[in-house]
């Protein structure tokens, strides 16, 4: 084209080699930093940090947007590139201290983080958020995280309630979601997931029924509750019930049922579930949902079909064959299956059964 504007020339020039790039941005008419970052993020996105280096380096114009973009993306990199970019910068906002409070945050270096928090100039909801979420192996450090906060969001509350789920505190989630000033799906799906995992099954369906609306999430944490505990035919229940309201199962769902008829020597129901999953629901199976099966086989005594799924699924056997070895069986006792293996498209499907 005759005329390049920003955004065309941003578009056009975005995959082409560095050299080229640097070239056609230091030829542009209008010296904008818009365009230059676009370039910057786009490297960033795509893993290419020495093309964002070079870039940024020979960068006319420099704003937040540059310096928090480098900044963000060199998190991964480790502690020192971090700081020395963030103590390059001219200027910071919220961004800048967020990033760096996050990278400290996500390596476990308490003390750093506490002392960045210490000298922001201003903490937003994200820097207390970021805190609590460093703070959710030690549920008491975490709780005075949420209480030392001057505001609180939607989101730092559902944190907060994560946190006590993941450590089996669902007498403490239940007093925190009573505090809430309101609440989304979220919330309720959390709640859910702290009872399942702390072992209070039975108020599940009490939060449960009392939902105002239910998605797939909130079915998936009731059915993975319920299969925890070995509860066969409660997941069950709610996995027809779920269908017949219309909201079809995905592979973690599948997964719940699988493990659950495996822990309950259930062959029968796990093989149903499982052409079910294929047949009626299209599902892309896992490594996970094979080791399921052969886990199930094989607590079933089943060893030839098991091997013969093992020999044909689409996945290097690991802690599958782990699983067989569990139940101290030597190699002379193997055993042809009699399954049937078919391939659709992409996929092999187990089909038939055994005698």
């Amino acid at each position: 084209m005759p005329l390049h504007d920003l955004v065309s020339s941003t578009v056009a020039i975005s995959r082409l080699p560095t050299d080229e790039v640097l070239r056609i941005l230091e030829s542009m008419p209008i010296h904008d930093a818009a365009p230059w970052n676009a370039i910057l993020g786009s490297y960033l996105r795509d893993g290419d940090r020495l093309s964002a280096y070079r870039l940024f380096d020979r960068m006319p114009l420099r704003n937040l947007i540059s310096w928090n973009t480098l900044l963000t993306a060199s998190i991964e990199e480790g502690s020192s590139p971090l700081e020395r970019i963030f103590h390059s910068m001219p200027k910071r906002n919220s961004v800048s201290w967020n990033a760096l409070l996050a990278a400290y945050a996500q390596r476990g270096q308490m003390s750093q983080a506490a002392n960045v928090l210490d000298l922001m100039p201003e903490r937003s909801v994200v820097s207390w958020t970021v805190m609590i979420l460093a703070c959710c192996a030690c549920v008491d450090s975490a709780t005075w995280m949420l209480q030392s906060m001057p505001a609180h969001s939607l989101v730092t509350w559902t944190t907060m309630l994560a946190v006590y789920a993941q450590l089996g505190h669902p007498d403490r989630a239940k007093i925190l979601f009573d505090k809430m000033p309101y609440r989304d799906l979220v919330c309720w799906n959390t709640l859910i997931a702290a009872y399942g995992h702390g072992g209070e099954v039975d108020l599940v369906p009490r939060v449960f029924d009392l939902m105002p609306m239910r998605d797939l999430i909130a079915w998936s944490a009731c059915i993975a509750a319920n299969s925890c505990c070995g509860r066969l035919w409660d997941s069950f229940s709610l996995f027809w019930a779920m269908v017949l309201q219309g909201i079809a199962p995905n592979e973690v769902v599948l997964q719940c049922i699988l493990s659950c008829c495996s822990h309950a020597g259930d062959l029968d129901a796990g093989i149903h579930c499982f052409r079910s999953m294929i047949v009626d629901h299209a599902l892309d199976l896992s490594k996970e949902h094979y080791s399921c099966i052969v886990d199930l086989l094989g607590r079933a005594g089943q060893l030839g079909p098991a091997r013969d799924l093992l020999e044909h699924m689409p996945f290097v056997p690991d802690v599958e064959w782990t699983s067989l070895t569990i139940h101290h069986y030597s190699s002379h006792t193997w055993r042809a299956g009699k399954w049937s293996l078919i391939l659709p498209p992409g996929q092999i499907v187990l089909d038939a059964a055994f005698a």
